[in-house]
């Protein structure tokens, strides 16, 4: 994280990073403030480069003493990055209860993750240890050949072996354990007498380490050679059983913490700003019901600083189990005894060494071969992790195809296109990545009297700011049946917060007024609703409406039947689906019934944030 989003991040408060020109050198400056060409500047038209312009601005009417200034700005750096280091590991020694400055596995965030989830969440024998060199007898030496060669090359004598920079020496075709070079003299740790060597061992004598004849271990030497001159590719499975999830209590615990860190919802306060608790206590069951994670509605109260920690310590957990040890790390070095030993370690490749004082030495160095278990790795599990977080996100982009643009990890950037089923699911829950309908827009409601038909237009400006973009401001109701209380009152209601601020009710039982007059009514975003406006007259569906949504309805189905003959819907699958929601009050499907529209396009039921959200691909 860049220093200057300490402040924000961390919740330090009345300190900002500033501005400072990094490209100008003269220590005994002083005159008018330096040009624009001596510093870092900001993006243009981004919200950090209209806060430098107006500092710089200022400092033109001012003598810059580059020297104070120096001082200063030096100073408040180190200031930030001390009180964002307190903040920080209080936050951890409180919550994990790991100080993460007093050991040396956290100098990492990665590193931290995996200390407290050792420390708090892992019980005994749950992650294996694979070992350094793989497992079973595919590896090229065992841990103990490897052993007894680094205790060959500590008594003075010089191999190429797998411990080296320069690996193992083939010999006639095949590798050896040890070549000197000097004495041109093979290095072989008991090749023979593992294997059955006919040339060293009869057939008929007994190993007694293993318990078996000389010739059974050369028969089956031999059979396994065969078997790879048969089989040329050789894959090596790892065969795990079933298990519970073990990363599940540590996931909801800092799930829970940065959720309520993250502070009150804006829809769980009134319109005087404070906070409804009935609207909080059904955020809060809401989220247990999407997520499993029981949110304390006492305990939440926006915290920048825990909610920046807590987030990072979801992040990198299932790395650090997959750390590479080939990476070069920096050492420091003040003692010559140290500095001899990390020269002369043969398992180690030191790429640069420098003085940087009389008494410290600077070293960067990788790990060439490693012969015992790390304590915390365990690719299997990392692999796996990440497999499926490919699984999710191909899901999506294969939805997507041709349109997207950009995607990582967990987020997409593409090109919206309707008519071609590009359009993603949105949503504040984490298996959403929703897209509301998308303004402007025409949508056909039907259903018998009492079907719920009402109470759907009601919820969908009641949660207008998750499901239309970009959000309405104003509402215009043509009705011939006065019934809207409920509505008005909530827009009075929540008009200091929500952007829907205006509405108008237009009683249409005397005449529908003229277009001239609503195009004189419209707003910038306005939500036009026509509400039972041909009441006695001969209905049908508007077939090019952009979505169509049915209430507990068998008398449309032939209608619902003739849009999905536009985009080749199979009729039974679709039957299925209505025939069910049509069991069921105040239940209802949204189809998606444009004619230019996707030919495999969803019928969803559960667009509202309490709703059970189905979607069909039919």
């Amino acid at each position: 994280m860049a220093l200057r989003k300490f402040p924000e991040a961390l919740g330090i408060p009345n300190i900002c990073k500033g501005f400072h020109p990094y490209l100008f050198y003269d220590l005994n400056y002083v005159g008018p403030m330096v040009g624009l060409e001596y510093f870092d500047l900001p993006a243009e038209g981004s919200k950090e480069r209209s806060k430098f312009d107006t500092w710089y601005n200022e400092q033109k009417e001012k003598t810059y003493v580059f020297k104070e200034a120096m001082y200063y700005y030096c100073r408040l750096d180190v200031d930030i990055l001390r009180q964002g280091c307190i903040i920080f590991a209080l936050l951890i020694k409180k919550n994990p209860n790991v100080f993460p400055f007093y050991d040396k596995t956290c100098h990492t965030i990665a590193g931290l993750e995996l200390k407290v989830y050792r420390t708090n969440f892992l019980n005994e024998d749950t992650i294996g240890q694979i070992p350094a060199q793989g497992y079973g007898g595919n590896v090229n030496q065992s841990t103990v050949a490897l052993y007894w060669v680094r205790e060959l090359e500590n008594d003075g004598v010089t191999l190429y072996s797998k411990l080296s920079p320069n690996a193992e020496s083939k010999i006639m075709g095949r590798y050896v354990d040890g070549y000197c070079s000097e004495t041109n003299t093979i290095y072989q740790f008991h090749g023979c007498f593992f294997h059955g060597c006919k040339t060293c061992y009869d057939s008929d004598k007994f190993n007694m380490v293993l318990s078996e004849s000389f010739y059974t271990l050369r028969e089956r030497t031999r059979c396994i050679m065969e078997e790879f001159k048969s089989n040329r590719e050789v894959y090596e499975i790892y065969n795990y059983a079933h298990r519970e999830k073990f990363f599940h209590t540590y996931v909801n615990t800092f799930v829970k913490l940065k959720q309520e860190s993250s502070g009150v919802p804006k829809n769980c306060h009134d319109a005087e700003g404070k906070v409804n608790n009935e609207k909080l206590n059904e955020y809060v069951a809401e989220y247990f019901k999407h997520e499993g994670v029981k949110l304390d509605a006492d305990k939440i109260s926006y915290n920048p600083g825990q909610r920046t920690v807590m987030k990072a310590l979801l992040n990198s957990l299932w790395g650090k189990l997959a750390q590479n040890e080939d990476t070069t790390v920096v050492s420091f070095l003040d003692r010559f005894d140290d500095l001899l030993e990390l020269v002369n370690d043969n398992s180690i490749e030191v790429t640069s060494l420098h003085f940087i004082s009389d008494n410290i030495a600077r070293t960067t160095h990788r790990k060439i071969a490693s012969l015992v278990t790390l304590p915390n790795r365990n690719v299997v599990i990392a692999s796996f992790v990440t497999a499926y977080a490919r699984l999710e996100l191909f899901k999506v982009l294969h939805k997507l195809d041709d349109s997207m643009l950009y995607y990582d990890t967990d987020s997409v950037i593409y090109i919206e296109g309707v008519e071609k089923g590009h359009v993603l699911q949105r949503g504040r829950d984490l298996k959403c990545c929703t897209i509301p309908f998308q303004h402007p827009f025409m949508m056909t409601l039907c259903g018998p009297s009492q079907s719920g038909k009402s109470y759907f237009i009601e919820k969908i400006i009641r949660n207008h700011e998750t499901l239309i973009h970009p959000t309405i401001d104003k509402l215009l109701y043509l009705y011939t049946m006065d019934k809207y209380d409920g509505i008005k009152q909530y827009i009075r209601d929540n008009k200091q917060t929500s952007t829907l601020k205006t509405f108008e009710f237009i009683d249409c039982n005397k005449g529908i007024p003229s277009m001239e007059t609503i195009k004189g009514k419209l707003g910038k975003n306005t939500l036009l609703v026509l509400d039972d406006l041909m009441v006695g007259k001969l209905r049908n569906w508007r077939v090019n409406s952009h979505y169509h949504v049915m209430c507990k309805s068998l008398t449309d189905f032939r209608d619902v039947e003739m849009v999905a003959a536009n985009k080749k819907i199979c009729q039974s699958k679709l039957h299925k689906v209505l025939e069910d929601i049509g069991k069921k009050q105040y239940r209802y499907i949204v189809f998606d019934g444009c004619p230019k529209g996707y030919a495999n396009t969803h019928v969803r039921t559960g667009i509202f944030p309490k709703d059970e959200t189905v979607i069909y691909d039919l």
